[in-house]
């Protein structure tokens, strides 16, 4: 009788296995090596956080780009594809240095090279929106639909795969330096103070959405693990529980 009476717990612990505690602990030692290596550069700003961004959305494209893994796609449409992701990306650094020509000639001449930095990013026309490329959003268009006539296997499916998430990464990852660059553009007399921009202050806004993204993301994850039960998509997905 008191075997019977006896009441479960609501939420059950799962018994984790060998191969998921060790994939917890790669993704807890991959998190601390990418901290220790991203962190600095949001701090410092300028060109490191430039190139840090360029490094993680050309490793995302890659990965963007061999996803359908039946198709085995031309070399010249691998260089494509990435031409226009990262056209789409750096659209409003392109054309705030097209506007700011005259000032980065005579910063060539002053021997400032920094200037174009400042000019892209951080000078009176801001980083202050995220923009869409028009004559890209054209261009993709016609180099993706002349592959559906050229290679048969290259279906209007694909077009749009390729274009849609083109799309996607140039917002997303625009977002990044929209985030880390927008104090500059909205509060100039507060972030830039006698010739030298002030990195470190002006990265605050760009850790907090990021730490919470991170820490949301961590709590899904090892919720999920834990005490995770209902498949989600298993499909899509395979892991992922409702409860996670």
């Amino acid at each position: 009788m008191e075997e019977m009476n006896e009441k479960k717990p609501v939420i059950q612990r799962n018994k984790l296995s060998k191969s998921t505690e060790k994939n917890m602990k790669v993704r807890i030692i991959s998190s601390l090596v990418l901290l220790c290596i991203c962190l600095p550069a949001v701090f410092v700003g300028s060109y490191y956080f430039f190139a840090l961004i360029g490094v993680i959305a050309i490793l995302a494209t890659y990965e963007m780009i061999k996803v359908p893994k039946q198709k085995k796609l031309p070399l010249l449409l691998w260089i494509a594809l990435f031409a226009i992701t990262v056209a789409f990306i750096y659209w409003p650094f392109v054309k705030n240095s097209i506007a700011g020509a005259d000032v980065i000639t005579q910063s060539f001449i002053d021997g400032n090279i920094n200037k174009i930095f400042e000019v892209g990013f951080a000078d009176e026309r801001g980083y202050a929106s995220l923009l869409m490329a028009t004559p890209i959003i054209g261009i993709a268009f016609i180099v993706l639909f002349l592959t559906t006539i050229s290679d048969e296997s290259f279906t209007i499916r694909d077009v749009f795969y390729y274009f849609g998430m083109a799309i996607v990464f140039g917002l997303g990852f625009q977002s990044f330096y929209y985030l880390r660059y927008l104090p500059f553009a909205v509060a100039p007399d507060l972030y830039y103070d006698g010739g030298a921009y002030e990195y470190a202050a002006s990265g605050m806004l760009f850790l907090y959405v990021v730490i919470g993204t991170m820490v949301t993301d961590m709590g899904a994850y090892f919720f999920g693990v834990f005490f995770g039960k209902h498949k989600m998509n298993p499909r899509i997905s395979p892991k992922k529980t409702w409860e996670g």
